[in-house]
């Protein structure tokens, strides 16, 4: 559970430098907060190990689901022990 908390202050972070969440899939989320974003500002290092073949990852090492609800509010979602994503044991916050 900390590591998607960790995620959400960053991307909160985010949001106050640059007025809305990045876009994109996992991978393009993970390239704005890596510096590829108009500021070339960098909110982690390249060699967080949260990040795994270029996506963020939960303590399973399964890729966060990212769903942008509205500029300023963005769902992230893990899939849980069984690395299933939209079952019960998924962890979430918006």
């Amino acid at each position: 559970m900390a590591r998607i908390e960790a995620v959400n202050q960053i991307l909160y972070v985010y949001r106050q430098g640059f007025g809305g969440n990045p876009s994109g899939q996992n991978e393009d989320i993970v390239a704005a907060i890596l510096g590829g974003n108009e500021k070339r500002t960098a909110l982690l290092p390249r060699d967080c190990p949260a990040i795994q073949d270029g996506k963020l990852v939960d303590e399973w090492g399964t890729p966060y689901w990212f769903h942008s609800v509205t500029a300023k509010v963005m769902e992230i979602r893990s899939a849980g022990p069984d690395r299933e994503l939209f079952t019960n044991d998924d962890v979430f916050v918006q």
